[in-house]
Parts: structure tokens; C-alpha cells; sequence
């Protein structure tokens, strides 16, 4: 699977294109917004015509990876996938829900498709399943395809033994140690967060068991 990367400010928040085959691609997660006309010099030089993005897939409702959603709508034709529980945020530009109106970013409206535990999203010859893993936010999904077994994680887990903050409206630790559960039963070849480098080979596996002991021992010692 060919995957390239968009970095987008503030937040160093990554975006991910992926390739599906048939021409088509993905984009995980839809970056800030606020800085999209350095996001589109990023994806002129990848050679990836916009109009080829045939979905746009947002982790969860925080302005840093939906900010963008409605600039990458316009630009690329594609619809917008955001779990149902946090898709009106998106949807009626409610940036307060989107944490935006705390850090001066504002959330264009756009139109979004909500998904579901158990969804699939279907993008040229790629079939990914969607993940309910709340934690980080209560409607926070992660697509995972079981054939590249690559997982795109939104701010599930990150390099280092880091993990999604819980502090921010919705969040849960106990459900986060739950998703990170649940991911470490996955056969897992890469993960692809929202932020930082991502995982490959066996150091999606290592780093995810080393998020989960770290996130356990901060809730076992009263941290969180």
C-alpha cells in the first residue's frame, strides 16, 4: 500500500493519502484547515490529482483533523465519513465541538456520512473496516484493512508509548485502555496516527503493547 503524508499547522497533525487501487485514494484524517494552501502545495507534490480522492475520512470531531474537511470537500468532490455521534459538529460548523473556538480555528459547515462500528468504507479495490474505539473522544473510529493489515488510528496511540489525551470533552481513560485492547488483538503490519511517525512492522505491535502498559500504570497510580 502506498501511503503519503500531509503535515498540517498548528498541532502537527498528519493527513494521510492512501492508495486504493483503480486510481482512486484516500485521505485519512482532513488536517487543520487553517494552513490548506500549504497542505495543497503538500498533495501538488505527491502528482495525486485532487479529483482521485474518492473519500475523506476524519478519526474523530477535533478541529485539528476535520478543520480541513470542508476545503478537502470542495477541492476533491469526495464525500466526508465521520463517526454519527460527532458528525453534526461537522456538519453544521459548530466550532465550540470542535474545540476550534478555544484555539482560533473556525469549522466550516460540510456536508458529512456518518458511520458506525461496523461500517465499511469501499474505495477503489480496498475495503476497510471501521472501528468504534472511544477514549480519546466518544466517537472516535480508526479504519483497519485486514488485507495490508494497516491501521489508521487517528490519536488512538503514538509513537513513544504515547496515547490519545483524555482530558478534553468525552474523553475516557478506562474506554481508551479498552480501543488499545482491542487494537493489540489485531494482526497489525503499520499503524498511521494522527500525529508523529508512524508505526511499521513490529513496531506497530511493540509500541502499541508499550501505550497500553504505560496508559494502565497511569490510571493504576492515580494519574488520570
Amino acid at each position: 500500500m502506498k501511503v503519503h503524508r500531509l503535515r498540517s499547522q498548528p498541532f502537527d497533525v498528519n493527513a494521510w493519502l492512501v492508495e486504493c487501487g483503480r486510481g482512486e485514494w484516500l485521505l485519512a484524517d482532513a488536517t487543520t484547515g487553517a494552513d490548506f494552501p500549504l497542505v495543497q502545495q503538500q498533495l501538488a507534490s505527491t502528482g495525486i490529482d485532487p479529483r482521485s480522492i474518492k473519500a475523506i475520512w476524519c478519526s474523530h470531531y477535533h478541529c485539528d483533523h476535520c478543520g480541513g474537511a470542508a476545503h478537502f470537500h470542495d477541492l476533491t468532490g469526495a464525500p466526508v465519513y465521520l463517526h454519527e455521534m460527532e458528525a453534526d459538529a461537522v456538519r453544521t460548523g459548530d466550532s465550540r465541538a470542535t474545540l476550534g473556538a478555544f484555539v482560533g480555528l473556525t469549522q466550516r459547515p460540510c456536508p458529512v456520512e456518518g458511520l458506525r462500528e461496523g461500517s465499511e468504507l469501499r474505495v477503489g479495490d480496498r475495503v476497510f473496516q471501521v472501528l468504534h474505539l472511544p477514549g480519546h473522544t466518544a466517537g472516535h473510529t480508526a479504519l483497519y484493512d485486514p488485507a495490508s493489515k494497516d491501521l489508521f488510528s487517528g490519536d488512538l496511540v503514538f509513537e513513544m508509548g504515547s496515547f490519545g489525551r483524555v482530558d478534553f470533552p468525552t474523553g475516557d481513560a478506562k474506554a481508551l485502555v479498552r480501543s488499545l485492547e482491542r487494537l493489540a488483538a489485531l494482526d497489525l503490519g503499520a499503524i498511521y496516527p494522527g500525529h508523529m511517525d508512524p508505526l511499521i512492522g513490529t513496531d506497530a505491535r511493540d509500541g502499541l503493547e508499550a501505550s497500553l502498559r504505560n496508559l494502565d500504570f497511569m490510571l493504576e497510580s492515580g494519574q488520570l
